[in-house]
């Protein structure tokens, strides 16, 4: 499992991709998060220009360190 830490780039795999329209999923998938903060070893805060999310470690996908 690659580490994440706090300032990598992520992609956020969302479990709930499907609550989204067909036309907006792609969209979602390919959106790029910062990681800002750990809540706790198992919790994120994410963040783009959109929005934030605190989300699952084992849900992101590293992209850049």
């Amino acid at each position: 499992m690659v580490e994440i830490n706090e300032g990598d780039l992520v992609k956020w795999n969302d479990p709930a991709i499907n609550d989204f329209a067909p036309e907006e999923r792609e969209i979602q998938r390919n959106r790029i998060y910062k990681v800002v903060e750990f809540i706790n070893e198992d919790m994120v805060l994410i963040a783009d220009e959109w929005g934030e999310g605190e989300v699952f470690v084992d849900e992101l996908e590293l992209v850049e360190q």
